[in-house]
């Protein structure tokens, strides 16, 4: 497999399973000297209008196997072409998620779109919080700083919508009550 190939694997990846914008690219590719077949991928994309996005994703025999940290592309010897980064603040967002739950209709409509849920889950735990107005998406930046409820809205392929709600802070270690996956009707 070419190294052509394993970026438009690790691009197509972030474009379908992680939300990112069309014009996400390939920013890196590291072959394991190890285990062959396997390389590591740095990417960056739009997850929205306001913020970019840089991560590194674990090309394995033509899949992505993992998503992790661009540091570790860095730290593994990798180096970054030039990258839009200059240009748009990556956002590094932090918070913890507690117990994960979801209403079984969330289920039922998740799994008739093909998805499992983690991939909108990961996408709210990096603050990209879908289809919020600007008044919601302030209310959920400064929930990072006061611990109180973070809440994201998705459109699934069919045109279904998704709430994920995070519950305030319950405690001074910052954990909250749970994540839930729920359709509004559920609320």
């Amino acid at each position: 497999m070419s190294n052509q190939e394993v970026r438009d694997i690790a691009v197509q990846y972030a474009v379908r399973e992680l939300g990112w914008s069309a014009d996400t690219r390939a920013i890196g590719c590291l072959p394991d000297p190890k285990v062959e077949g396997t390389f590591m991928v740095a990417v960056e994309g739009d997850v929205d209008e306001k913020k970019c996005a840089r991560m590194a994703l674990l090309v394995c025999n033509g899949q992505v196997t993992s998503e992790t940290d661009i540091s570790d592309f860095v730290s593994n010897g990798g180096v970054l072409d030039e990258t839009k980064a200059q240009e748009k603040p990556v956002k590094k967002v932090s918070f913890h998620l507690g117990p994960l739950v979801a209403t079984p209709d969330a289920l039922e409509a998740l799994q008739r779109n093909g998805m499992t849920g983690m991939e909108l889950l990961a996408r709210h735990a990096r603050g990209d919080w879908g289809e919020l107005c600007d008044e919601d998406r302030q209310a959920n930046e400064d929930a990072l700083k006061t611990g109180a409820r973070i809440m994201s809205v998705y459109k699934l392929p069919d045109g279904e919508t998704v709430w994920i709600i995070t519950d305030a802070e319950i405690d001074e270690q910052h954990h909250r009550q749970c994540s839930t996956i729920l359709l509004p009707a559920n609320y």
